[in-house]
């Protein structure tokens, strides 16, 4: 026996509002590459590059812009291959990750946060992330934000790292 036409319409029209309803935006991710390094220590290693960080007074810079489409962010990380040569592996890193932003108009410090103490246990010439989730949700990053990212080696450490750039996932 055949479904009536206005049953069916109805039963199609609550699936759809169910959906609706239920939405969640879809997950998009890209990745922005480092784009300075301080003193320009550019570095290449394999198919890759980036800028060497090895000393205390060395920090690697990348920009990101946050899409017009940004509704909430799942993931920032700082993507790194670890240098350490001679190193009891894996050891432990520590990076220290600065962000400032800001949409335009605004002053690019508008909102500023700080990770000291990034800690990652890594092995020589292996690719890692370092989140900095944490840093993103203390500020309101809104769409069309302009996002300064700096990462340096924390003070003492001995471990080196090339800075590859960073990993953006959002919905």
């Amino acid at each position: 026996m055949s479904e009536s036409g206005g049953s069916r319409q109805a039963r199609h029209t609550k699936k759809l509002t169910t959906e609706i309803v239920n939405y969640e935006p879809a997950t998009k991710e890209f990745f922005q590459p480092c784009s300075y390094g301080s003193p320009a220590n550019a570095q290449a290693i394999g198919g890759h590059h980036g800028y060497l960080v090895d000393t205390d007074n060395d920090y690697a810079y990348t920009q990101v812009y946050v899409p017009r489409d940004f509704h909430s962010v799942v993931d920032a990380t700082v993507v790194l291959i670890a240098q350490a040569p001679g190193q009891p592996l894996p050891t432990t890193m520590f990076m220290r990750i600065m962000i400032d932003h800001g949409q335009e108009g605004e002053f690019y410090y508008a909102h500023n946060y700080t990770h000291n103490n990034a800690a990652v246990r890594v092995s020589h010439n292996r690719i890692y992330e370092i989140s900095f989730l944490n840093l993103v949700k203390s500020g309101p990053i809104v769409p069309s934000d302009h996002i300064g990212v700096q990462v340096s080696r924390q003070a003492g450490n001995n471990t080196n790292a090339i800075i590859l750039g960073v990993r953006f996932k959002y919905t």
